[in-house]
C-alpha cells in the first residue's frame, strides 16, 4: 500500500514537471563508495562568489527522485527571495538509508554520502559551513533525522515534512550537542501514520526525545494558525519548545486532518494544508539556528555506530529486529558472557525472542568494517 501510494504521486509529479522552466540548476555527480551519485544545485539569481551562503538539501521521498522533490516542495521560490543554495541530492535505488525497513539498503551509507556531499559544495561553491540544514519529504525526512543522530557536526539544523524516526535510529541515536528540530505532519497521513506503526515511531514520542535530549521545557506554547484557507480540509497547530540547551528549539507542526502532503504547495495530492508554506516555514526556522564552528572539509565521516548496532526495540519484548549495515556474524551473549547463539546476518533479521528469561544481554555483529555491538534488556 505505502509503495502504490508514493509511486502514484510520483507519477503525477513526472506528468506535471515537464510545464514548468525549472531555472538556475544544474546536475552534479561524484563516485561515492563506488557508486555514482547525483544531485541537483539550485543557485539563487544574486549568489555570489564573493559572499557566503546558507545551504538547504533537500531529500526526496522514497520512489521519488531529485528533479520531482525540487518541482514538488517549492523551495526554488524561497531560496530566490532569501539568497540561500539548494541541493537536491538522488538516493540510491529512489531511497535513503534512514533506518527504515521498507528502504534499506544494505552496504549504502547515505550519511557517508551527505557528510562527502556537504564538503564538496564547500570546495566548489562559496557555502557558509556554520549555515548547512538538512530537510525532507517522507523517506527524506526519515533520513534528516539520522543526520541529525550522526552528522550534527556538519549540519546546524534539520527539518521533516511527513518522515519521523525509525525505531531503529530513535533507539540507537547520539548526539554530541543539542540539534535543533522541525517537524510537519498531518494527523490523518494514510503513508506514515501519525501515531506510528511496528518499526516507526509515534510524531511526539520522536518529538519528545529531542525535547528531552536539547533540554527543553515539557510543556510546549501552543498556537492555533489562521485557518485562513477554508477549502483545504485542515488547520495547523503550532507546538514550540523552546528555549532550549544553546538557543535551540523543537517545533511541531500538527496538521489537523492533514494527509502525505507538504503544506503549501500547488499540487495538492490529498488533503494539503494551505494555511502556512512548508517551504518557507522550513527556511524561517533555518536561518535562526548555525553552527558555533565552521567545520573543515576533507575529514572523514566518523560512524558513530562503531559501537552500536542496530537493534530494535529495546527493551526487547517477544522479537528483536536486527539491522546489519554489512554482511555479518552475529552473535548473542547473556550477562555472564555465555555464548546463545551465532549465525551469518546479511539482511534485516527478525530473532524470536519469547524464550529468553528477563535481563541484560549482549549482541555483536562482525563485518569486514569492523565490529558492532549493543547492549540490551529483556523484560
Amino acid at each position: 500500500m505505502i509503495n502504490k501510494k508514493i509511486a502514484l504521486k510520483s507519477a503525477c509529479i513526472l506528468l506535471l514537471i515537464g510545464c514548468f522552466n525549472i531555472s538556475n540548476a544544474q546536475t552534479y555527480s561524484f563516485d561515492h563508495d563506488n557508486v555514482n551519485r547525483s544531485y541537483i544545485v539550485h543557485l539563487p539569481p544574486s549568489y555570489s562568489n564573493s559572499n557566503l551562503h546558507a545551504m538547504v538539501i533537500n531529500m526526496h521521498g522514497y520512489g521519488s527522485n531529485a528533479v520531482q522533490e525540487q518541482f514538488y516542495s517549492e523551495m526554488d521560490g524561497v531560496a530566490d527571495t532569501a539568497n540561500f543554495i539548494v541541493v537536491y541530492p538522488d538516493g540510491v535505488n529512489s531511497s535513503w538509508n534512514s533506518g527504515q525497513l521498507w528502504s534499506y539498503n544494505p552496504g549504502v551509507n547515505d550519511v557517508s554520502f551527505i557528510s562527502a556531499l556537504i564538503d564538496t559544495m564547500i570546495n566548489n561553491f562559496s557555502v557558509d559551513s556554520t549555515m548547512v540544514y538538512a530537510c525532507g519529504m517522507s523517506n527524506g525526512g526519515y533520513m534528516s533525522y539520522r543526520l541529525a543522530c550522526e552528522l550534527e557536526n556538519k549540519i546546524a539544523a534539520i527539518a521533516s515534512v511527513t518522515g519521523v524516526m525509525s525505531d531503529s535510529i530513535y533507539s540507537n541515536c547520539q548526539t554530541d550537542r543539542p540539534v535543533p528540530i522541525l517537524h510537519m505532519h498531518g494527523t490523518a497521513d494514510p503513508t506514515v501514520a501519525y501515531n506510528g506503526t511496528p518499526g516507526n515511531t509515534g510524531v511526539e514520542t520522536g518529538i519528545a526525545w529531542w525535547v528531552q535530549n536539547n533540554n527543553c521545557p515539557g510543556t510546549p506554547t501552543i498556537t492555533n494558525i489562521p485557518d485562513i484557507n477554508l477549502t483545504d480540509g485542515c488547520t495547523v497547530d503550532k507546538y514550540f519548545y523552546g528555549p532550549c540547551d544553546n538557543s535551540t528549539e523543537v517545533v511541531l507542526f500538527r496538521v489537523n486532518g492533514g494527509e502525505h502532503t507538504w503544506p503549501g504547495v500547488a499540487l495538492p495530492i490529498g488533503v494539503t494544508n494551505q494555511d502556512i508554506d512548508g517551504s518557507g516555514e522550513v527556511w524561517k526556522f533555518f536561518r535562526k539556528h548555525q553552527l558555533s564552528f565552521s567545520q573543515p572539509t576533507g575529514i572523514a565521516y566518523e560512524d558513530k555506530r562503531i559501537n552500536a548496532l542496530l537493534a530494535y526495540p529495546n527493551p526487547i519484548e517477544n522479537h528483536l529486529v536486527i539491522i546489519p549495515e554489512n554482511p555479518s556474524e552475529f552473535s548473542m551473549y547473556n550477562a555472564q558472557g555465555q555464548l546463545l547463539l551465532t549465525k551469518k546476518i546479511n539482511h534485516t533479521h527478525t530473532l524470536n525472542t519469547s524464550h529468553l528469561s528477563k535481563g541484560i544481554y549482549f549482541l555483536k555483529a562482525t563485518s569486514e568494517k569492523g565490529v558492532y555491538s549493543q547492549k540490551v534488556m529483556k523484560k
